[in-house]
């Protein structure tokens, strides 16, 4: 997944299929000073019970729409002094003992649309933000 993710700035990334942590992927998809657009065209992120999925930093734009994030021990998107734009994104099952476990952000933008958070548990809540300039949610 991680290499599908690799693309250059200003790119739009379609996902094909369903994915699914395996152990030898890293715990984050680590994006860093990107533009970048996630198109899950209606298909899953699962974190197997041992990954989050996106760690967005340094000044990045990300948009991610039409996915369901499920089954991440970890804050499935953390976002450090960046912007997200999430549409018509469903977070299941997702948890994190410590902070948000749909969204962790710090310093961000975060915004949303057509959102679900059909079982979300074992967390603290579903999000965290620390020092957000602009956080702005649609329908939950």
């Amino acid at each position: 997944m991680e290499t599908k993710i690799n693309v250059p700035s200003g790119s739009t990334v379609e996902l094909e299929n369903d994915y699914k942590y395996i152990d030898t992927d890293n715990t984050y998809i680590n994006l860093n000073h990107v533009n970048l657009t996630i198109d899950g065209k209606a298909k899953s992120i699962d974190g197997n019970a041992k990954a989050g999925f996106l760690n967005i930093t340094n000044h990045s734009d990300v948009t991610v729409k039409n996915l369901l994030v499920k089954n991440c021990n970890k804050s499935s998107l953390f976002v450090v002094n960046s912007k997200l734009t999430l549409i018509n994104v469903t977070f299941e099952n997702n948890y994190d003992v410590e902070s948000g476990a749909a969204i962790n952000a710090s310093s961000s933008n975060v915004t949303s649309t057509d959102i679900e958070l059909p079982r979300l548990c074992r967390s603290r809540g579903f999000l965290d933000l620390f020092f957000c300039a602009t956080c702005l949610f649609g329908v939950f």
